[in-house]
């Protein structure tokens, strides 16, 4: 099988993964900005810039969807 093909296969499934994953990524996300987020704010004293990059990290989906599909990988 050509390199090509291998690739274009894996594109293929990593985006029916992220398509049929999408509303628990949401979820996570939220829960993460809404839940998680303030608690480590709390814990670590995060000042305003470092509270402002992660809350910029965690509403990036794709950053989320990554975390989500390496972290499910094993269940």
């Amino acid at each position: 099988m050509e390199i090509r093909d291998l690739l274009w296969a894996n594109s293929t499934r990593l985006l029916r993964t992220h398509r049929e994953n999408m509303n628990h990524v949401l979820d996570l996300q939220a829960s993460l900005i809404r839940d998680i987020l303030p608690s480590v704010v709390d814990e670590f004293g995060l000042g305003p810039d470092a509270t402002e990059w992660a809350a910029e990290w965690l509403n990036d989906t794709g950053n989320t969807f990554l975390w989500f599909r390496v972290s499910t990988r094993n269940l």
